[in-house]
């Protein structure tokens, strides 16, 4: 081959190589690892959501006229649940509402408290204390997401849901890993 044709593949494949970059350009950069967690976040919230439909809550909430699901506005999966309230969706014919607990900490007003670090006073609400945090149920929590198997599953600290006067129903307690502390 010789050197003018070996200039003129190189070109093309330079001019092909930067119209490539340029376009790749113009598509949103997400990358497969952001794609998942946005997944992720939306699953969760949409789990939480759907908790409430499978629990039998203490009287001491049922007098509440909205289903309140309290939680930080900086949570990864607030947006999501925002968007589902927004929608003035229903659990057990309550309309959901969102608490915000940077402003307000009334975990005892709370069907449902979504953190990783529960008070000494969230453990004694009755709300439902979920979150992802490893050592969730060490603390207290009642609930724990977590992945397996690219998968988001459920712990669940059975004695203290009893403890709070929760009843999960048996279709919920078979998608959940239980464990008794």
């Amino acid at each position: 081959m010789n050197s003018s044709a070996f200039f003129i593949k190189k070109t093309i494949v330079f001019l092909l190589l930067s119209a490539l970059s340029t376009i790749a350009g113009t598509f949103p950069s997400i990358s497969y690892a952001e794609e998942n967690q946005t997944l992720e976040d939306k699953l969760k919230a949409v789990y939480l959501v759907r908790l409430g439909e499978f629990i039998q809550w203490p009287k001491s909430l049922e007098t509440q006229e909205k289903f309140t699901i309290c939680i930080a506005f900086d949570a990864p999966i607030y947006p999501y649940l925002e968007e589902i309230a927004q929608h003035e969706y229903k659990i057990k014919g309550k309309t959901l509402q969102l608490i915000n607990t940077h402003q307000q900490n009334t975990s005892h007003n709370c069907y449902i408290l979504y953190t990783n670090t529960p008070t000494a006073a969230d453990i004694h609400s009755s709300a439902l204390i979920v979150g992802h945090h490893e050592s969730l149920i060490q603390q207290g929590g009642i609930i724990r997401f977590y992945i397996k198997n690219n998968k988001i599953r459920m712990k669940i600290n059975l004695k203290a849901a009893k403890r709070k006067g929760l009843i999960l129903s048996s279709q919920l307690l078979a998608l959940m890993e239980i464990i008794e502390q």
